[in-house]
């Protein structure tokens, strides 16, 4: 057990590194081809933007994170598993952080899971509470690319031609995702045939021991999530909350950019514009396995920026937002997410 833990805080230590160096990689190749931007420059664009719109920026980042704390503690709370503000906000800060360093958002889930259970909230109520999140987070994200195609179809051929093709990836695969998660929700059998399956697979391949005694505890786990699942269909106001917060979440994540613009000088047309580009951005880069989808988001906002604005204001344009949106609000969950763990250590050690 103590090598595992060992090996775990080794691979969140090289993610972690890894983070760092695609960071400044992103931020040095932006740079190079900005057209002669330059530190200083963008310091000057910082100082002269409008600092009303720019608190707004960073507000709109602050509620991207509270909301999901929110979202947590409805759907804990309609499970019989009631969180306090506290809880919830670290356990949204912790999904945050860690899909912000690890492939494809794949490390986030395990993370707040593991908060989760560690505070006493069984996995089973962890496993359906986090998945219908998850769920609702694709279908908000496949909904709002749905809705820029259709009010916006010609800021999708700002894009060049690698930008369009992930785009077009982006939301099929976000489609075909929610629908598959829908149907994990609602359907507990394919989840239970998916865990079989995939359990027979790591006995044959001898990665596990025992597979009989763990499907017996498959079995048991499996009727839990039928019971939660079964107390959730009942609730459609819940649902509807969860779906609607999902859908306010992604929209100030997404503002963050708009608001930027607004500092800068531009009018609210061109701001709504490059909030469609930026919803753009995030269904382009969200299956890339790479952490953070740093690089190709990037590249994807400033290939889409570029489409309006000279390439230095462009380059300025995405690292103020980027930095806001993305950098800062992954350093903020970082913090609370160790201050959590910090606190849960002491009282555990001592009661």
């Amino acid at each position: 057990m103590k090598q595992l833990k060992s090996t775990s805080r080794k691979q969140k230590l090289l993610w972690a590194v890894l983070s760092l160096l695609l960071a400044a990689g992103s931020f040095y190749l932006v740079l190079r081809h900005s057209g002669g931007l330059s530190l200083e420059a963008l310091q000057e664009d910082l100082t002269q933007a409008a600092p009303g719109w720019l608190i707004a920026a960073a507000c709109s980042m602050l509620v991207y994170v509270t909301l999901e704390g929110r979202i947590l503690r409805i759907v804990c709370g309609g499970l019989g598993h009631p969180l306090s503000r506290r809880r919830g906000l670290a356990y949204a800060a912790s999904d945050i952080y860690f899909s912000a360093v690890t492939p494809s958002a794949t490390g986030g889930q395990p993370a707040c899971a593991y908060f989760m259970i560690q505070d006493g909230i069984p996995e089973t109520v962890s496993t359906v509470c986090l998945l219908l999140n998850l769920t609702m987070y694709t279908l908000t994200l496949a909904v709002l690319g749905v809705v820029c195609v259709v009010i916006g179809p010609g800021l999708f051929l700002c894009f060049g031609t690698l930008g369009r093709i992930l785009i077009v990836i982006g939301l099929a695969a976000h489609l075909a995702l929610a629908f598959f998660f829908f149907l994990l929700v609602r359907n507990e059998r394919l989840l239970h045939r998916l865990c079989g399956w995939a359990l027979r697979l790591l006995g044959k391949l001898r990665l596990v021991r025992q597979e009989a005694k763990l499907q017996a505890k498959l079995q048991t786990a499996m009727e839990d999530y039928r019971r939660c699942t079964q107390l959730l269909a009942g609730q459609k106001k819940l649902m509807i909350r969860v779906f609607v917060l999902n859908l306010l979440q992604r929209a100030a994540q997404i503002s963050v950019t708009g608001f930027v613009f607004l500092a800068a000088g531009h009018g609210l047309r061109q701001a709504a514009v490059m909030w469609a580009i930026q919803c753009y951005v995030i269904l382009g880069a969200a299956c890339i396995p790479i952490p953070g989808a740093m690089g190709i988001s990037d590249y994807l906002l400033l290939n889409g920026f570029s489409a309006f604005l000279a390439p230095q204001e462009a380059a300025s344009m995405e690292l103020i937002s980027r930095s806001i949106s993305f950098y800062c609000c992954t350093v903020l969950c970082a913090v609370i997410t160790l201050v959590y763990s910090l606190i849960q250590i002491r009282r555990r050690s001592f009661p």
